[in-house]
């Protein structure tokens, strides 16, 4: 009677182990883990590069103003810094300084705010088909991460957010801008590479209706918020989901942490 109970026992452990081991968030944390490994080679062709591209990644052969059709490239990426603040906390007078620093140097760029009613306003009218599970979200980041994609898909452009209390694209509240963005609107998508692996959300560039921002992510629940950004919409991107798309090999020359 004993050994069949330790069979059953055992027989349990296994068919949970399997279940667990075959869900689609234990196969997306196992990417994750895989990624530091298979980054170099399956995002190699992703980074920005004079030899490949002609940009020179330091900014500095760029007038700051000069836009990218004066140089003879397209320009997919709208002139538009967008900056999202979700919660209803007053931003920090750090973050609105850096704001007016990037505004300053992008004279003549469209601006916009979002805060919760235009947030939610803007989710109604855009994405009908995920009103439920945008207000089923249990915590107030996973709607600021997946504001950032919708925004992104619908209007394109930059986009800005304080880092706790949101994280849309292009730059983080709390980063300043040391150099115009304008450069970087040649291309369709770009988004600073990340150590090890991946992109960082902290920066991010698209094009209206860009094929990388055509995501969808189902509310999770009983799993950490920060573990769900990271495994569905932030700080990562699988390398299958990235390659292609461009990444600068670095910020540092384009933007820097406030103080």
């Amino acid at each position: 009677m004993c050994f069949l109970r330790v069979r059953l026992l055992v027989l349990f452990l296994l068919a949970s182990l399997l279940l667990l081991l075959t869900s689609p968030l234990a196969a997306q944390l196992r990417l994750l883990l895989q990624m530091p490994f298979i980054w170099q080679t399956s995002a190699a062709d992703s980074i920005i590069s004079h030899d490949r591209d002609g940009f020179d990644v330091t900014f500095r052969a760029y007038d700051g103003q000069q836009p990218p059709s004066e140089l003879h490239h397209p320009v997919p990426i709208p002139a538009t810094l967008h900056h999202v603040h979700l919660g209803g906390t007053a931003l920090r007078p750090e973050w609105l300084a850096a704001r007016e620093e990037c505004l300053r140097i992008h004279p003549g760029w469209k601006t916009h705010t979002w805060d919760d009613t235009t947030a939610n306003q803007f989710v109604r009218d855009h994405f009908p088909n995920l009103q439920d599970t945008w207000n089923n979200y249990p915590y107030l980041v996973q709607k600021v991460d997946a504001l950032r994609y919708m925004i992104l898909y619908i209007h394109g452009g930059a986009h800005a957010l304080p880092k706790h209390d949101a994280t849309c694209a292009i730059l983080d509240l709390d980063l300043v801008c040391k150099r115009s963005l304008e450069p970087l609107r040649r291309f369709d998508f770009v988004a600073p590479a990340a150590y090890p692996a991946g992109f960082s959300i902290g920066m991010l560039l698209s094009s209206p209706k860009n094929s990388f921002d055509d995501l969808y992510y189902p509310a999770e629940s009983n799993v950490p918020p920060y573990l769900v950004r990271s495994a569905r919409s932030s700080e990562y991107a699988y390398a299958e989901w990235v390659r292609g798309y461009p990444a600068l090999p670095a910020f540092g020359d384009v933007v820097v942490a406030c103080e």
